[in-house]
């Protein structure tokens, strides 16, 4: 909720360091790892969102978006190496 409240008001940072406090607490929320990959990218911190997302292939393999997760990652490899 926090950090949902940070992403509406524009807080990326802020957002991200609250992802960051609950993947501290819990390593394996893997909704968590998804959305700050997601906000990193926004940021264009390209090779923190990579992990980020790996991290939630990793833990939720047959998710549903996990295609859509992937092309993400071969998405944000390429602006990182721009």
């Amino acid at each position: 909720v926090q950090a949902q409240d940070a992403y509406e008001q524009k807080d990326y940072d802020g957002a991200i360091a609250i992802y960051e406090q609950g993947l501290n607490e819990t390593p394996t929320w893997a909704q968590g790892h998804f959305n700050e990959a997601l906000l990193l990218a926004e940021e264009e911190r390209y090779k923190e969102a990579i992990l980020q997302m790996n991290m939630y292939l990793a833990l939720a393999p047959d998710a549903p978006n996990a295609q859509a997760a992937q092309d993400s990652v071969y998405k944000w490899e390429r602006l990182a190496n721009e």
